[in-house]
This record gives C-alpha cells, sequence and structure tokens, in this order.
C-alpha cells in the first residue's frame, strides 16, 4: 500500500477514533464529506468533461498539495499531538476541503 493511501486511510479511520479529540474527529468528517462529493465529482465529471491539461495542470496538482501538506500535518500530529500541531492539521484539512469545493465550482457543468 502506498504511503498516500495509508494516510488516506488513517485520516478515515481517526474521524471515528474516540481516543482523536472531538474537534479534529469533527474536522476530519467535514473534510471526509467533501472528499467523497469531490472523489464523485471527479469519476462523473472531471474525467470526462476537462482537457487533459485543465485535469493535470489544474485539478490534480492542487489536490495532491493539499494531500501532501495535510498529510505531513497529520504525521505530525500524530508524533506530537500538541495544539499547535492540532491547529496546523485543522487548518490544512480545511484548505484540502476549500480548494477541492473552488475546484469543483470552477468547473461546473
Amino acid at each position: 500500500m502506498s504511503l498516500g493511501k495509508e494516510i488516506q486511510e488513517q485520516l478515515v479511520k481517526a474521524a471515528t477514533d474516540p481516543h482523536v479529540p472531538a474537534r479534529v474527529r469533527t474536522a476530519l468528517e467535514t473534510w471526509r464529506a467533501v472528499d467523497q462529493r469531490y472523489n464523485q465529482w471527479f469519476l462523473k465529471e472531471a474525467k470526462v468533461r476537462l482537457t487533459t491539461e485543465q485535469l493535470l495542470d489544474d485539478v490534480l496538482a492542487q489536490d495532491e498539495e493539499c494531500f501532501d501538506f495535510a498529510g505531513e500535518r497529520w504525521l505530525n500530529y500524530q508524533a506530537h499531538p500538541t495544539p499547535e500541531n492540532e491547529a496546523e492539521l485543522l487548518r490544512a484539512l480545511s484548505h484540502w476541503s476549500e480548494t477541492q469545493t473552488r475546484l469543483m465550482q470552477k468547473y461546473a457543468g
């Protein structure tokens, strides 16, 4: 399993883990809801309607950048669950959701 897939699975599992603080679980649940809508949009609309350039240069590049950023913050938070690392994780998840939402709106049919 790739590290990216492993991190994504960890994020999904943490959303229901009672050992994870409620604020973090809520942020993860919110991110997951947006991520699911984004994945459905990507499969049903983006891959069909967008040019290869739009997909690679805009949609996938921005989503990958956000994923990498959130993944790093998640690993930092897991290693050191400090208030500062929690705040960084929450910001990263929020930014990722906002980016996915913006991309769906930008390329809405």
